[in-house]
């Protein structure tokens, strides 16, 4: 419902993100207050994006499963897209809603961006042939909600506009690769300032077996 219509009624809306936080548990109450009126600021963002955003919606929240030719072994990908567009040159677009405090991403980032990249690489297997709308990508986005005043876009181009239009392909190739191995090998990257699991990891300074006190 809130990444359908820009004709949307705000109030409605409102009252939609509102009743989701009846869902809250006990001991997390006091961040209702906040974090309604943060929900509140997102809506009037994403209906300001929705009045400017020239792609016709296809669908929302739409999930897909589809399998990927591997001369090694059959891959299967399966998610969820937020919303599913045709830009006016017919072609499919992934936008995908972010409504988190710290999820902007750097330009280098989004051009390399795993997510938006599985997405692509979906749409160019026919995941959503059923629509009957031709099987190109337009590209993936993500549309940044929650740290910026207004909404912010953040595209990844088409593939067959890229340096190696087969790139997203052999990203999933490896990560299904690494998935189907025995072992999996820690890497450094981004995310390890903000991980959970870090006491546990090898290559971090706090890490240890998790059998040690």
């Amino acid at each position: 419902m809130l990444a359908e219509d820009a004709n949307a009624d705000r109030e409605q809306l409102v009252e939609y993100v509102s009743a989701r936080f009846d869902a809250i548990e006990l001991a997390a109450r006091w961040l209702a207050g906040p974090e309604h009126e943060r929900a509140q600021g997102m809506v009037d963002k994403l209906l300001r994006w929705l009045a400017k955003n020239p792609r016709r919606l296809l669908a929302i929240e739409h999930e897909f499963t589809v399998r990927l030719d591997d001369p090694s072994r059959p891959i299967q990908l399966t998610g969820r897209v937020d919303r599913l567009e045709v830009d006016e040159q017919g072609r499919l677009v992934v936008i995908d809603l972010k409504t988190g405090k710290s999820t902007t991403v750097s330009a280098p980032e989004v051009e390399e961006h795993a997510q938006l990249a599985g997405y692509q690489a979906a749409v160019d297997a026919g995941a959503f042939d059923s629509f009957s709308v031709g099987a190109e990508s337009g590209g993936a986005g993500l549309v940044q909600l929650g740290p910026t005043k207004e909404a912010r876009e953040q595209m990844q181009v088409p593939l067959s506009e890229a340096e190696d239009p087969q790139w997203a392909y052999a990203m999933v190739r490896r990560t299904a690769d690494t998935m189907a191995a025995a072992t999996f090998s820690a890497v450094a990257n981004a995310k390890c300032r903000v991980c959970p699991v870090r006491t546990s990891c090898p290559i971090s300074g706090q890490g240890r077996q998790v059998v040690e006190p």
